[in-house]
């Protein structure tokens, strides 16, 4: 079979699945082992996959049918300008995350502080793309979880001189550290009897910590807004992501511990970055 035989193949077996955008998918997996980027694989169409590449396929195929994610079979993840490795219970990066750190940038630009945290780092995103924007910063990254991801990440990006990874849950691992100028958090802020009724590459795949917010999804972020004013410099600020539909309750609660507080819309118009300011 030809490559371009292959993709409508491949394309209507996950079709049969309800996997949504299968076409993106199959050339995504056929292109990451051919080596090429989806804008050139139609150039090879006419070309034979070659028996090794058609096994490496079907056990790509085999993987997604299961519905474990894209990002997790092919081991990358794009986002931004960056490439980040991703792998198995590692919180995949969305992009609505990237306006926290467009936001977040734009600030440190204006401003010139020196010092990040960044909460949950996960496999990085959020620090090492501030980094990798801003060459004079030093970032602080933090998890719970495996930080093999981000300490691969921080090697590939080159920034390994100006981001620390450390352990520990929310502001345990700062204690002794300087004060920040911002601090970064994407939390987790699902209301946990949602998470039922999330997709299945969600719900089997992804670390339940790094999703379930609590009964109302705002546990974690009620202690985050209570504890950030301990750790950041006068007139720093605290950004973070919020759940649809979290927001109004987020500004109140913020409310109580800064000065002002503002919310950003995300990609599709809807409330997803918190900031919070402290004078």
């Amino acid at each position: 079979m030809t490559i371009g035989e292959i993709i409508k193949w491949v394309e209507s077996m996950l079709k049969e699945q309800d996997i949504e955008e299968a076409d993106i998918e199959t050339k995504y997996m056929i292109a990451n082992i051919l080596g090429k980027t989806n804008n050139l694989l139609w150039f090879s169409y006419k070309e034979e996959l070659g028996p090794s590449c058609e096994t490496v396929l079907l056990e790509m195929v085999k993987r997604r049918i299961k519905r474990e994610p894209i990002q997790y079979i092919i081991g990358e993840c794009d986002f931004l300008d960056y490439t980040f490795y991703v792998g198995e219970g590692i919180f995949i990066p969305r992009p609505e995350t990237e306006i926290l750190v467009l936001k977040a940038r734009d600030y440190l630009l204006n401003s010139h502080p020196t010092i990040v945290y960044d909460i949950g780092t996960g496999c990085g995103v959020i620090g090492l793309s501030l980094a990798k924007l801003i060459p004079d910063l030093l970032v602080y990254a933090s998890d719970i979880a495996d930080l093999r991801f981000a300490q691969i990440n921080k090697e590939r990006l080159g920034v390994r001189e100006r981001v620390y990874l450390l352990s520990g849950s929310l502001f345990e691992p700062y204690k002794k550290l300087p004060k920040a100028n911002v601090i970064l958090s994407n939390p987790p802020y699902i209301p946990t009897r949602e998470i039922a009724f999330l997709s299945p590459e969600i719900r089997h795949f992804e670390h339940r910590e790094s999703i379930d917010g609590g009964e109302d999804g705002l546990s974690f972020i009620r202690k985050l807004l209570s504890d950030t004013p301990r750790y950041l410099k006068p007139n720093g600020r605290l950004i973070f992501e919020i759940g649809d539909g979290e927001w109004e309750e987020v500004e109140k609660i913020a409310n109580l511990y800064f000065d002002n507080v503002k919310i950003e819309m995300d990609y599709n118009n809807k409330e997803r970055v918190c900031i919070c300011g402290l004078e």
